[in-house]
């Protein structure tokens, strides 16, 4: 098995692995906004330093769910709409991330210097985390519309065809014209 499969997980996960890492910075990034807002509301210390950390973890799992996305690209018919949304949604996630390690720096840097972490790593958590939503919504496009994601070499090798109902939702709307 090479390192692609691995990152898609078909061999031996049985499904994409994708889906699962996303969850991730996604959890971890989300928990740092509402702790950010908890610290700004209660002046806690303890919730600002979860904020800061989870900022920190969601990098970490950004870098292990760009590893599977890139895997998963390949899956993209080339010059399609899917293609194109595919690299939109990298590349806002890519520079969602950036955003994020930019926070962290901030984050970090004050922290050393003993300053609180103030409005703008703040704000780049808010924006992060809009971003995060709007590259999800193309990511579920890419997944449930496109049927991105969903394995189809099973099919070539010969093994049983999906009920219709698992079809991606164009293909289905084709089939009952």
């Amino acid at each position: 098995m090479d390192t692609k499969q691995v990152l898609k997980g078909e061999d031996w996960l049985n499904h994409p692995l994708h889906p699962a890492f996303v969850a991730v910075p996604i959890g971890v990034w989300i928990f740092s906004l509402v702790m950010d807002g908890l610290a700004s509301v209660t002046k806690s210390e303890c919730a600002q330093e979860a904020a800061d950390r989870a900022v920190t973890v969601g990098l970490f799992g950004a870098g292990l769910s760009a590893a599977t996305g890139i895997a998963e690209f390949t899956r993209t018919r080339k010059d399609s709409q899917e293609e194109n949304i595919a690299l939109t949604h990298g590349a806002l996630n890519a520079a969602g991330t950036a955003l994020y390690g930019i926070n962290a720096a901030i984050r970090s840097s004050r922290r050393a210097q003993g300053r609180p972490t103030g409005f703008l790593p703040k704000f780049l958590s808010l924006v992060g985390v809009l971003t995060l939503g709007y590259t999800g919504w193309l990511g579920g496009e890419m997944a449930y519309v496109h049927g991105v994601g969903q394995m189809p070499e099973r099919a070539k090798q010969g093994e049983e065809q999906e009920p219709s109902s698992k079809l991606p939702r164009r293909e289905r709307e084709k089939a009952h014209v």
